[in-house]
């Protein structure tokens, strides 16, 4: 029997003899585009010891993509509808820790894949993809959804207090259709995590706030301060070149031109107001399966 059909059936005993026999067939790619390191990774419940087989006869394997929808075994690791094995992935990330940093067609890496395609994704897996690759939780995909975006789909706060602690900016991201992530949690009916959203809005919202009040009392104590200049002597002052006067004046920042940027920061931390949601129902469908 030929190997992809032997990964198929979870023969694994099979398998293992199938690689110490003919090990030259875990360089052929299937119909499909994958590799046989791809399939047995897309298998649940795959012994640890038949895993360590594939990468020690090709260790090259987990650096290489499917040929159709640029996957690493990485991302078929993490990718099961209901659970994920963390000590695989532990495991392929110890041999290609870059792994964790790499976009599949539609620019998911294996995080964001995580929490699309798992329907009860892991924090212990979010949290390895996360150590592997810290600014994965700032990367977002072609359709502007970060990973936040996605833990707030699935209606995960637990994963998403994580992802906010991490990157609270994620909060007031917007994907492609204008949604921050509480967004997608009030167009999926989750009122109660909606909420949740909300005030960690308002908290970084609160957080900004405070550093604007400050660089206002600043520039107030700078206003208020008696100038110091008449006390110079004029002579002193007469002898500075010109060049490092104006140095001076370019790099010195406006008042008004400082209050318009903490005003920007403001605007920017404002809480997005609900509104109509309405969203298809094959959101998923379209998320999972539209490769192009």
């Amino acid at each position: 029997m030929e190997l992809p059909n032997l990964i198929h059936l979870k023969k694994w005993v099979d398998v293992l003899a199938k690689i110490c026999s003919n090990p030259d067939d875990l360089h052929s790619w299937d119909n499909g585009g994958f590799l046989p390191i791809h399939n047995v990774c897309f298998q649940d419940n795959v012994p640890m010891n038949v895993i360590e087989a594939f990468v020690d006869a090709y260790p090259e394997s987990v650096k290489l993509k499917s040929q159709s929808c640029g996957l690493l075994p990485i991302h078929c690791a993490v990718h099961h509808y209901n659970s994920t094995n963390p000590a695989i992935v532990k495991f392929l990330l110890r041999h290609y820790k870059e792994g964790a940093s790499e976009k599949e067609v539609n620019g998911r890496t294996p995080l964001i894949y995580h929490l699309l395609v798992c329907q009860s994704p892991s924090l212990d897996t979010t949290k390895m993809l996360v150590d592997a690759h810290p600014d994965s939780v700032r990367i977002c995909d072609k359709e502007k959804w970060n990973p936040l975006h996605y833990a707030a789909y699935r209606g995960n706060w637990e994963i998403s207090q994580y992802l906010i602690e991490m990157y609270p900016d994620a909060l007031l991201e917007e994907n492609i259709d204008n949604r921050t992530p509480r967004g997608i949690t009030v167009c999926n009916g989750r009122y109660q995590l909606a909420d949740k959203f909300l005030e960690a809005e308002e908290d970084i919202q609160s957080g900004m706030m405070k550093i604007t009040e400050h660089l206002d009392q600043v520039d107030t104590i700078i206003d208020n301060e008696p100038d110091q200049e008449d006390n110079v002597d004029n002579k002193i002052f007469d002898s500075l070149p010109i060049e490092s006067i104006s140095t001076t004046i370019s790099t010195e920042r406006a008042p008004d031109e400082m209050d318009n940027e903490g005003a920007d920061i403001i605007q920017r931390t404002l809480p997005v107001q609900d509104k109509d949601y309405s969203y298809s129902r094959s959101m998923h469908d379209r998320l999972v399966y539209d490769w192009n």
